[in-house]
């Protein structure tokens, strides 16, 4: 069943939830994008001929939610058969909202944020569309200009082991599939 919510609806709702639980996400923001290439030199503008205020990344993952961030290192740390002081905790940009472990807010602007852990058996699958066009623009295409990811150094597990998590605005959050239903956050 499809439920239209508002996005401070969908706060208090997540925020009741006691408990861990796997949802699905689908969410659209703009990528940040490099303003030369890597390989090129060249502007994306230069290169493809694309304004790049007008590329939008569409994607859809599945993950958890209302994990203990902290725990599940230490549980990895623990199977890895390392000292779980190997983690070395660091200063957080985000702060949990009124205690709840899904719903983050920046320690400045206070703007709110949806933090979930991805599922590693489910990849995080991404398009990218040129908005004033509507034409899906290829991740090769892109690829030179889109940040490298780095994965995190502070964890102490094995590299390509470590948890992964990513902290949504929650304004880009458009659907979530949890607890049976479709939420569509409006």
């Amino acid at each position: 069943m499809n439920r239209f919510l508002s996005k401070m609806e969908m706060v208090n709702f997540i925020e009741n939830y006691r408990g861990s639980s796997f949802v699905s996400l689908k969410i659209v923001t703009s990528p940040k994008l490099n303003k030369s290439g890597r390989e090129s030199g060249l502007s994306i503008f230069e290169k493809l001929g694309i304004n790049p205020e007008n590329v939008q990344k569409f994607s859809e993952f599945s993950g958890g939610i209302g994990y203990n961030y902290e725990k599940g290192i230490t549980n990895k740390l623990i199977r890895e058969g390392k000292d779980p002081s190997a983690y070395q905790k660091g200063e957080s940009w985000h702060v949990p909202y009124r205690d709840s472990k899904t719903i983050r807010q920046h320690k400045r602007t206070g703007e709110l944020y949806f933090y979930v852990y991805l599922n590693a058996n489910n990849p995080y699958k991404s398009r990218y569309i040129d908005k004033s066009t509507g034409t899906e623009i290829s991740a090769d295409m892109l690829k030179e200009f889109l940040p490298i990811k780095s994965a995190p150094k502070n964890q102490g597990v094995e590299e390509g082991n470590e948890l992964q998590v990513r902290t949504l605005k929650l304004d880009s959050v458009k659907e979530i599939h949890a607890f049976g239903d479709c939420y569509i956050l409006g």
